[in-house]
Parts: C-alpha cells; sequence; structure tokens
C-alpha cells in the first residue's frame, strides 16, 4: 500500500514522495519523514486528516533552504530561514549541549510576515568552536529542525564538503478517490536516507 521513492532533481536537491494506495480513514495521522546524510539530520511532520481539504504543517516552523556559513576574520554566522506563524522561539546547542549567549555567542531573528531568518554569530574563534550546531524553532503549531557542521582549523576555516539535509518547501498533499501522495523537496549533498513513520511507526 505504500509506494516510497526519491527522484534526484538539479543543484543536489531531490523529491521525497509517498504514496498511500486504497486510502481510507484509517490513514489519517501524524506522518514523519527524516531525512540523513553525514553531515546532518532532517525532519518534516505532516498531519494527514483525510476529511480536510486543509492539508499540511501550516504554521509549524519549516526550514526551506539549507543553512548559510558566512565567514568574517574573526567571527562566524549561522543563518537560518524558516516559515512559521506565529514568530517562533528559538534555542542553539553545540554538540547536544546548549549554547549561553553572551559576549561571544549573540542570536538573533529577522521577520518578514511568516518569514524568519535565525542566526547566531560566533566572535573570536577558536578550534573548539568546532561542532554539530543545532537550531530548534518552536511555537504552537510545532517545531523544526535545522543541523549546521561546523569545522575550524587554526586561522583557516574549512567547511564540509556537502550540504546537510534541508526541506525545501512544506510538504504537499495530494489525494484523489483511491490514493493519497505526499511530497517535499529536500536539498542535500551525499544523497539522503529517508525514513518515513506515521504515529512513530516505521513505513516499509
Amino acid at each position: 500500500r505504500y509506494l516510497i521513492y526519491c527522484d534526484p532533481l538539479p543543484n543536489n536537491a531531490y523529491v521525497a514522495c509517498l504514496e498511500i494506495d486504497d486510502v481510507n480513514a484509517s490513514d489519517a495521522g501524524k506522518y514523519k519523514i527524516s531525512a540523513k546524510n553525514k553531515l546532518g539530520e532532517s525532519n518534516a511532520h505532516i498531519q494527514l486528516n483525510l476529511d480536510n481539504q486543509e492539508q499540511g504543517s501550516s504554521g509549524r516552523p519549516t526550514f526551506t533552504q539549507a543553512p548559510q556559513v558566512r565567514m568574517f576574520e574573526e567571527s562566524v554566522l549561522l543563518e537560518c530561514r524558516c516559515t512559521a506563524e506565529p514568530v517562533p522561539s528559538f534555542t542553539w546547542t553545540l554538540d547536544g549541549k546548549p549554547i549561553t549567549m553572551g559576549a561571544r555567542y549573540k542570536q538573533g531573528i529577522l521577520s518578514e510576515g511568516n518569514t524568519h531568518t535565525i542566526f547566531l554569530e560566533i566572535a573570536q574563534l577558536t578550534a573548539k568552536d568546532s561542532g554539530a550546531y543545532k537550531v530548534t524553532a518552536k511555537n504552537v503549531k510545532g517545531d523544526g529542525v535545522a543541523n549546521i557542521q561546523l569545522n575550524i582549523e587554526g586561522i583557516d576555516f574549512k567547511l564540509p564538503e556537502g550540504i546537510a539535509p534541508s526541506f525545501l518547501n512544506k510538504p504537499s498533499i495530494k489525494q484523489d478517490a483511491k490514493t493519497a501522495t505526499v511530497q517535499i523537496d529536500i536539498i542535500a549533498d551525499p544523497s539522503p536516507s529517508l525514513h518515513w513513520t506515521k504515529d512513530g511507526k516505521e513505513l516499509l
């Protein structure tokens, strides 16, 4: 009943699809897609309501492009863009540990309508600032996560080759009499492994 596939697009992009045949009321629920490669992982959540045409995760924080890293002489700026309504709160971690804001770390958010740019500025860089950064954006509709891997060696900045998975848009849901199709675009390099779950159970 489940057809899962991922088709390549230009510029390290992919379109991930989940097709549900003979769709019925029991297929309603919370779906999640996880995209993972050696540089990181990203997740998207989809609420499938078969008795409602208003599908998708409207309002939930959704990261819409790959995180950006801007290098300066002695600092770095990590930027992530997401859509969310209302404006989300957000937290940053480094290798799983919360980052305490202060003299070296400054965070902020710039909002234009439902589009928000979340940033973290790190001053007085050292090799200890290397690691896996994660930003979590939350509002009353849910949460979203973006990952950035930062490698710093001495005074030379070396970014990892490739792109951590990031979702480029909100999931779209198409439904006809017998089939429901969930589709979402991903950017990643190398190509990501994908896992779909429904209400916490993996779909095979």
